[in-house]
């Protein structure tokens, strides 16, 4: 089901938390994330990779940490989690780690998917990767905290029939007065204030309604402020990262009034700050896979001069592609005449679980380290006789650290897991069709508690494209679910057809001169020795409605028989209904 935006003026109250309705009610209620924690690969080894690459002087080693972090909300069944719009994520070392590298502390963009799924690859340097893959060998990750500043994007709430006007210099000095040293104001301090009196200086309002929530008018007002770029996100200098919030720089041109319809639709963001322990969440997972050793990869590399550089190549591509039978980036030096008048090309593939690829290059002395870069994959022609390259476009880069991630390879990744409860009925079977210019293109995955995500690779000229599920039970049971666009997508348990709580309208067609029929009803799923149903049907009540909870999807019809002694059961009616039975005589 496709993400939607949730209303900030309707929160939902429910068993385990609160939730936020879906624009239009048109989706479940929308759940914000609670928590971040570091993704594990499809054969459950931790989402943790950091590339280590030591050189003696005067060469310069260097080193790469590869993560893959997922969003969590609360456990809360018919509810949907909320799609970042945007965020980033920072390293926050504590101070008894030393002196810091800067490349640690750099913010570093996130791109959340529809399944709150993000790759990100950090490039180091030595002394970085170095100081890292301490803390790895210590066992323990305390000190090199991660903070995940994100943004949802919702719908303000809406107040009819009431105006705000803004006097925006005595706003912003009003503002200026609640802002710490360091000119950072925090979100909830402004909430807090606006809750107690809304009407603050250059904030006016018209009459407010009786019985209007504090809370309600206070978030519609701050949702316009950041609307009109009167406040801006800041990064969190605070412990917890409480969301922190700045003002316009001193100069900036804005306007002296702003006159806002409080009715009018606008889509306005929610922050959302989540902290992690990288290092220790990869030792945790890594302890259940046999050594924290597999959480690094090391290479030594020789003193380097006359030209000589080493590359080592990042990426943040999920692995493997279904569908795809190889991928890669080429790096390419152009000639760079008088000293260097050949091209100079080299191919890397990318291998699921190995270390990030090494490259060795020898360029003119003095040259700077400039190269192109331009993705690969592998893919079956629509004959199945030959394979094909496709290729990206290429993108200039310099510095030996080159990153390849998925908006630059010539494919587009289609990111489907499933939830737990759901491959507790079975293994599932995805089958990816779509139409190629040449012919058809397939590809299928299987997901089972080992392996509860796949990775499919669609060629850019594909069009058409959808995928088809099907539930494999014991036995060799089979179901087919609904089929659906190729699109990033969380499978759950409510996708299973005749699961859940069922109704089925029955309708008895009864003799001329029958008055009365009864008839035991049995879900074909009841467990050995289970009471039927007994219902009564007359000329006047032919039909009756039976409901029941279907726990097995595989078993979803219903048995009857005549209420009398020694009446057979009929085989399982599996059929949408309504499901009609004619008697020849009185029951």
């Amino acid at each position: 089901m496709p993400a939607m935006l949730p209303d900030w003026g309707r929160p939902v109250t429910l068993e385990g938390g609160t939730a936020f309705a879906a624009e239009g009610d048109l989706a479940p209620p929308v759940l914000l994330p609670r928590a971040v924690t570091l993704a594990t690969e499809p054969d459950g080894r931790p989402a943790f990779r950091l590339s280590v690459l030591r050189a003696l002087p005067p060469a310069e080693g260097m080193g790469c940490l590869e993560l893959r972090l997922r969003l969590q909300g609360e456990d809360i069944p018919g509810t949907m989690l909320a799609r970042v719009a945007r965020g980033s994520l920072r390293l926050r070392p504590a101070a008894a780690l030393g002196t810091i590298p800067p490349e640690l502390l750099a913010p570093l963009p996130l791109d959340w998917n529809g399944l709150g799924l993000a790759r990100l690859a950090l490039p180091l340097s030595q002394t970085a990767a170095t100081l890292v893959e301490g803390l790895l060998a210590a066992g323990r990750g305390l000190g090199l905290d991660a903070l995940a500043e994100l943004e949802v994007d919702g719908i303000a709430p809406r107040l009819p029939g009431l105006s705000l006007r803004l006097e925006v210099g005595a706003l912003l000095a009003w503002l200026g007065t609640l802002a710490g040293p360091d000119g950072l104001l925090p979100r909830e301090v402004l909430l807090a204030r606006l809750r107690l009196e809304p009407a603050q200086p250059g904030i006016g309002l018209g009459p407010l309604p009786e019985g209007l929530p504090p809370d309600l008018l206070a978030l519609a007002v701050l949702d316009r402020l950041r609307a009109r770029e009167l406040l801006r996100p800041a990064p969190s200098s605070a412990p917890d990262g409480t969301p922190m919030l700045r003002l316009p720089a001193a100069g900036e041109a804005l306007p002296e009034r702003i006159d806002i319809d409080l009715a009018e639709r606008l889509v306005a963001p929610r922050p959302v700050a989540l902290r992690l322990d990288p290092v220790a969440a990869a030792l945790a997972l890594a302890a259940g896979h046999g050594s924290t050793e597999s959480l690094v990869a090391r290479g030594t590399a020789a003193p380097l001069g006359l030209g000589f550089h080493r590359l080592l190549l990042g990426q943040t591509v999920p692995q493997p592609v279904a569908g795809i039978l190889g991928l890669g980036a080429r790096i390419r030096f152009p000639p760079n005449p008088p000293d260097r008048p050949q091209e100079i090309r080299h191919d890397l593939e990318l291998s699921p679980g190995a270390s990030a690829p090494e490259l060795a290059v020898r360029l003119a002395p003095g040259e700077r380290l400039a190269w192109r870069l331009q993705g690969f994959a592998f893919v079956p022609a629509a004959d199945g006789r030959r394979v094909e390259r496709l290729q990206a476009e290429e993108v200039e880069g310099a510095g030996p650290r080159p990153l390849l991630t998925p908006a630059l390879l010539p494919l587009r990744l289609v990111e489907l897991e499933a939830e737990p409860a759901l491959l507790g009925l079975g293994t599932l079977l995805l089958r990816l069709s779509a139409q190629l210019p040449g012919g058809p293109f397939r590809a299928e995955a299987e997901l089972d508690r080992q392996r509860p995500a796949a990775v499919f690779g669609l060629p850019p000229d594909a069009t058409a494209a959808s995928i088809a599920p099907e539930l494999c039970g014991a036995g060799g049971a089979r179901l087919s679910l609904p089929p659906f666009p190729a699109e990033d997508r969380r499978l759950l348990l409510q996708d299973v057809p005749g699961l859940g709580p069922r109704d089925l309208r029955v309708e008895v067609q009864l003799a001329a001169g029958t008055t009365l029929a009864a008839l035991d009803l049995l879900p074909e799923d009841a467990a050995e020795g289970a009471e039927p149903v007994t219902l009564a049907f007359t000329q006047a009540e032919p039909a009756r409605i039976f409901r029941w909870f279907c726990r097995d999807p595989f078993r979803p019809g219903l048995r009857w028989r005549r209420h009398a002694p020694g009446a057979p059961w009929s085989a399982p009616d599996r059929g949408p209904g309504p499901l009609v039975i004619a008697l020849g005589d009185a029951a």
